[in-house]
């Protein structure tokens, strides 16, 4: 085999020659994107050896669809992929990018392609969904170009809209005690909102809650698992992160429902001759059959719930802004309540709650002023 370095424009090609197709016409492989002649020259014979050895297979024709459709195969073998990621590459891969640009041979791929995919998915998606479709097309890219199959990453250049940071919407104290007064006639809501509401527990974290995990004589709960609700199935797992994974104090006021939820459940179970409910002994079910409420669901109904009772709209997520604002809000210390929502370091919880900490701030230092002037008023007192 033959190879020689082309000039293109502003870099560099390697050009080897392969031999002569069925027709008697010549074929080569091309290597480009190479900053100079130096560089061509350091990599020509490394692809050589490389050609010889059968390393490098023919990436003339693979288009992009082929190789993220051959990449994501190779991902979920390899890497403990949870369901939920799965399911997200799949998305992303087979949903949003093949269709679009997925018939484009990979080594032609410019970053004119991708800036295109991305001005055209920014009319129907969030700035944080296409910053995960970025996220999924660098690491193939990545791994392309690691394989000698693309000369450099046409990513590198592609530029997102900036992300609109969203504005944590949150319930006033009068707001969260006539919620919790209305979801009581709710047999399915009652226990998600109240759990998320009074100890800030995720959504996910609240729906695989187990009453093993319940222990109302110490008055505490343990975040152990979440559920997730994927292709028709429900997969339980353990909290991402250690600080996840926690056991958190309950207020007396919750035990009384607690107890009046499990007995309720207990009863829907003996009427049933035990076809209620189902062998994961969970605390939040449908009130109709006892199976575990999927994710969507939950906030599908919670939605529908604030409507029909005319509370402003919320993410059932804001349930858990709410209690981490009232709790910081009460002058609970930014540490306890780190700990308590489940968050790996306190500084992500003053980064998320920075709004209400300048509240608290703002507070403190009239506090301090009316102290000294009340001290100053107090020693003139004395004098006269």
């Amino acid at each position: 085999m033959k190879g020689s370095i082309i000039k293109r424009n502003n870099s560099y090609s390697i050009v080897i020659d392969v031999g002569r197709d069925a027709f008697g016409r010549r074929k080569q492989r091309w290597f480009s994107g190479f900053k100079n002649k130096d560089e061509a020259e350091k990599q020509l014979p490394r692809i050589l050896v490389k050609l010889e050895d059968g390393e490098l297979i023919d990436n003339n024709n693979i288009t992009l669809g082929n190789f993220l459709d051959d990449w994501l195969k190779g991902k979920i073998k390899k890497d403990n992929l949870s369901p939920t990621t799965i399911d997200g590459y799949n998305n992303i891969i087979y949903n949003h990018v093949i269709p679009v640009i997925g018939k484009l041979k990979l080594q032609n791929i410019k970053p004119y392609n991708l800036q295109k995919y991305f001005d055209l998915k920014s009319e129907s998606l969030s700035p944080r969904t296409l910053s995960n479709h970025k996220r999924v097309l660098s690491s193939a890219l990545l791994y392309a170009l690691d394989m000698d199959l693309i000369g450099k990453n046409p990513l590198a250049k592609v530029k997102l809209p900036r992300q609109k940071k969203e504005e944590t919407k949150i319930l006033s104290a009068d707001q969260c005690n006539l919620l919790l007064e209305e979801v009581q006639g709710n047999l399915t809501l009652k226990m998600p909102v109240t759990l998320a509401l009074l100890l800030g527990m995720r959504r996910g974290e609240v729906l695989g809650l187990s009453w093993d995990a319940v222990n109302l004589d110490n008055k505490t709960i343990s975040v152990i698992q979440n559920l997730e609700y994927i292709s028709g199935k429900y997969y339980f797992k353990e909290p991402k992160t250690l600080k996840s994974k926690r056991t958190i104090a309950i207020p007396k006021s919750l035990v009384p429902i607690l107890r009046e939820h499990y007995r309720w459940q207990c009863e829907m179970k003996v009427r049933s001759r035990n076809t209620w409910g189902t062998d994961k002994n969970l605390v939040c079910t449908r009130k109709v059959n006892g199976l575990p409420i999927t994710p969507h669901v939950l906030s599908f109904m919670f939605s529908n719930f604030l409507k029909t009772h005319n509370f402003p709209h919320i993410r059932f997520h804001d349930l858990r802004h709410t209690n981490a604002s009232l709790m910081l809000t009460a002058g609970v210390s930014t540490k306890v309540a780190s700990s308590r929502l489940g968050h790996s370091k306190a500084s992500i919880t003053l980064d998320l709650y920075s709004h209400v900490m300048e509240s608290i701030d703002r507070e403190a230092a009239e506090k301090i002023a009316m102290l000294i002037k009340s001290s100053k008023n107090t020693h003139k007192k004395t004098q006269a």
